[in-house]
């Protein structure tokens, strides 16, 4: 029986080879997934100059986005700050995997946060995992070798998904997820969902959307309709869209936040 020859099998070799796709061979780190993946700002809605003197129009709409930020915030406030400060550590590549780790401290209550995140490249795709050590004061729950969020982001970091996990009466539970596209600094589309299987607000979701100076904020509540309020951080002006305020009808105001009518 006739035998391949060594060219032959080397040949072979090379072209199962060439179609193998191997974790994290590139010898530069890949991008960090971003904090803005992790971050909302309602600021105006809140600022005491501009709630003062608002009319209906925005009184609503601050109503409306308020108590929702207010709530994701409280979710988003240690992910995106180990996740910025992920940036300044140094990479390590070890074991084909990639690791960023540092310590941080969280401002509002002094508290340190060590964390450490590592990241698996396979093809287009980068898996990641934040894994931190910290005493939550508030909850009074103490993280030890904690995994916060797992993630995936595509096209160089361009575009993934996160899911949020923390203690809740001392078990690992995911409290949050998220899809998000982020192409540049003033571009992003960020859309926060509860768990389907969350006790409360099951499957409601945020989206919210940066293009320049325009912010549009969509609230979809499951069986309860839809809200959208948009405004301009340049300007101050904005429109708000709701079933349950003035009659679903678009209600704008204007830069001193008064009402107007919308355009057109």
């Amino acid at each position: 029986m006739a035998t391949k020859t060594p060219l032959v099998i080397f040949s072979l070799l090379a072209l199962i080879l060439s179609s193998c796709d191997f974790a994290n061979t590139d010898d530069e780190a890949p991008t960090p997934i971003s904090a803005s993946a992790f971050e909302i700002n309602t600021s105006l809605f809140t600022t005491q100059a501009n709630t003062k003197s608002a009319g209906p129009h925005f009184t609503n709409a601050a109503l409306r986005v308020v108590p929702v930020s207010i709530v994701l915030g409280a979710h988003l406030a240690i992910p995106a700050l180990v996740t910025r400060a992920a940036l300044s550590a140094e990479p390590v590549l070890e074991d084909n995997l990639w690791t960023w780790t540092s310590m941080v401290v969280h401002a509002p209550t002094s508290q340190s946060v060590d964390f450490t995140l590592s990241a698996n490249t396979l093809g287009n795709n980068t898996d990641w995992t934040m894994n931190l050590a910290y005493y939550d004061a508030g909850t009074q729950q103490t993280y030890d070798d904690f995994d916060l969020y797992t993630a995936q982001t595509r096209n160089g970091g361009s575009e993934g998904s996160w899911g949020l996990f923390y203690l809740l009466d001392g078990v690992r539970t995911n409290v949050l997820n998220a899809s998000f596209t982020n192409s540049n600094a003033s571009q992003k589309s960020v859309t926060f969902s509860i768990p389907i299987n969350a006790e409360n607000n099951p499957g409601d979701s945020v989206t919210y959307d940066v293009v320049e100076t325009t912010r549009v904020f969509t609230w979809n509540r499951v069986g309860g309709g839809e809200t959208v309020v948009a405004w301009n951080t340049a300007t101050g002006e904005g429109s708000i869209i709701d079933p349950n305020y003035n009659n679903g009808v678009p209600a704008c105001w204007d830069s001193s936040q008064a009402d107007v009518s919308c355009p057109g």
